[in-house]
């Protein structure tokens, strides 16, 4: 049987027990007598009384804190002791709350503007990479990031820091998705299962480290480019002639340096380049004679016999021909002049576009036997 304290007080707790329902509860339970059982009701309500009275205080005190001290003086000081090592801040037990006083924001500012000039010279740079990969040579593509990171201008300011680190991501992962489409537009008209690794955040602004990371990244690039691909003999062999402009290139010679033959060799340019071993060999000789007559004061027919013509005769003629002016006239030219001189009549020939039977040396599979 459950008697209820909270409702009936201790006396009516006691003259309940004389009620003959509860007399025989307890004979048949046997195991307390009417005189033990009103001394332990007596005792239960004796103490649920200090319990009450002990929690009003309990709440009376929270209330008061609450009121004085805001809600760091909800907890006594044993709860708040025990309580601060379990928090990963606990000075924000030892800390008053106050709404009534303002904690203003205060923090310094800097200015950081980006110049418009240095936008513009990034801007140009950033242009003549993208002009770099239209030469498609097995190391184009590091040496156009190489001059783009040298000639990229220095940031004076964190948001030109900023911009630059941005500016040189953007377009060097772009260059390199558009030099992989590029060679096979132009050069292998297959399917390819080849991905551009995305490039790493930069750990810092600091332009030598952000030009440090976007060169390793582009070798990193280029090397796993070359495994996947096959450059053509025509491209090799291209490669080769730029890498000594001046030498006398023979076309024997020129085939054994890449590892083909003769035969291959011509027809791989003549598909590739739309023109001959000689032509292509004759144009890089002259454009190194132009550069060198442009930059230098000395003798121009000894700049001539230097390159390899036999008479100035040979040199003097088609170069008249294709550009309707003398050696003589280069130096007297501007520097748009000159830079138009050298992208038109003197450019050399960029890969033409492949047939979809071509293979990927720019040969078909007869040629190759």
């Amino acid at each position: 049987m459950v008697v209820d304290c909270a409702d009936a007080g201790p006396a009516n707790v006691v003259a309940n027990t004389s009620s003959p329902t509860l007399r025989t509860s307890m004979r048949r339970v046997g195991h307390i007598t009417s005189t033990s059982y009103t001394a332990l009701t007596q005792t239960y309500c004796s103490w649920g009384n200090t319990v009450r009275n002990r929690l009003s205080a309990f709440l009376r005190r929270i209330t008061c804190a609450r009121r004085k001290r805001g809600v760091a003086g909800f907890w006594p000081r044993s709860i708040r002791v025990a309580r601060k090592t379990d928090f990963l801040f606990p000075s924000i037990f030892l800390v008053p709350c106050d709404t009534r006083r303002q904690w203003p924001m205060e923090f310094e500012t800097q200015q950081s503007d980006v110049r418009g000039e240095y936008s513009h010279a990034l801007a140009e740079a950033c242009q003549r990479f993208v002009g770099s990969l239209l030469v498609l040579e097995p190391d184009a593509f590091v040496n156009g990031v190489t001059r783009l990171t040298a000639g990229s201008p220095r940031p004076g300011n964190r948001a030109e820091a900023v911009l630059a680190w941005t500016s040189l991501r953007d377009v060097v992962t772009r260059g390199a998705n558009q030099h992989h489409a590029w060679f096979h537009t132009r050069l292998q008209n297959t399917p390819c299962g080849f991905c551009v690794a995305p490039l790493r955040a930069s750990d810092s602004f600091e332009a030598d480290r952000a030009c440090s990371i976007v060169r390793d990244w582009a070798t990193q690039f280029v090397w796993a480019f070359d495994t996947q691909h096959q450059w053509p003999w025509a491209i090799r062999a291209a490669f080769a002639m730029r890498s000594d402009p001046l030498r006398t290139w023979y076309v024997d010679e020129l085939s054994d340096a890449i590892g083909t033959s003769r035969a291959t060799l011509e027809r791989s340019f003549n598909r590739i380049y739309r023109t001959t071993v000689q032509r292509y060999r004759f144009r890089l000789r002259i454009r190194a004679v132009v550069e060198h007559v442009r930059d230098s004061d000395e003798c121009i027919e000894a700049t001539i016999r230097e390159a390899g013509f036999r008479s100035l005769k040979d040199a003097y003629g088609p170069f008249r021909r294709l550009t309707g002016l003398t050696f003589a006239d280069l130096r007297r030219l501007a520097d748009t002049e000159f830079a138009a001189l050298m992208n038109g009549p003197l450019a050399l020939p960029l890969p033409g576009e492949l047939k979809p039977d071509y293979n990927v040396h720019g040969c078909t599979s007869t040629d190759m036997a």
